[in-house]
């Protein structure tokens, strides 16, 4: 005769809600906080600080960046689910212009290019660059996008790096972050 083993619904119930956690600890689910509260988040190690809403995550990472980008030191993110992220790059340079941070960040986008024609895979398209002002410093944008994915660069330069500050989005979802895009943006400062 065989034996039956029976869990106690207690026990079960205790095993689904620590598993149920794990989940949303792993995949950092957004929290839910007021749509319009905001915080500050500094980075010490390279000198800037950026506004961003609360109901967003925010990171940020030192020399190594992040997972291995080493040019990653700030990522805004809803959850790791999805394509949403806005992220700061940070390169060293000794007094950069707008120009050169630009041509750096068409190099990024020419490295994603190749690497996706490597695999077979749909390449970005550029649009050209656009020219704003932001706290009184000019700045370059661009937009490019693939496969129902749109990215926004802006571009700026300070006197002993490059900086860029990127949205990437679904492309349907995009106009909806635009917005507090914009407020993290105009809220990037150094902290000199």
């Amino acid at each position: 005769m065989r034996k039956k083993a029976f869990l106690s619904f207690t026990i079960m119930f205790l095993f689904l809600m620590v598993w149920l956690l794990l989940v949303i600890v792993l995949l950092e689910l957004p929290v839910n906080r007021p749509e319009t509260e905001w915080a500050t988040i500094t980075n010490t190690q390279y000198n800037f600080t950026v506004d961003y809403p609360t109901k967003w995550v925010a990171r940020t990472y030192g020399e190594h960046g992040f997972k291995g980008a080493r040019t990653v030191k700030l990522r805004i993110y809803r959850s790791l689910l999805g394509y949403f992220e806005i992220a700061v790059y940070r390169q060293s340079a000794t007094e950069p212009t707008l120009q050169d941070v630009i041509t750096w960040g068409d190099a990024r986008i020419s490295n994603l290019n190749r690497n996706l024609v490597s695999r077979g895979e749909a390449t970005y398209e550029k649009f050209p660059v656009s020219y704003d002002t932001i706290n009184g410093y000019e700045v370059g944008r661009r937009i490019y996008k693939r496969d129902g994915v749109t990215n926004e660069d802006v571009y700026i330069a300070r006197s002993k790096d490059m900086i860029i500050i990127r949205l990437q989005s679904e492309e349907e979802d995009f106009e909806k972050y635009v917005e507090d895009f914009e407020q993290i943006v105009q809220s990037f400062r150094p902290m000199e």
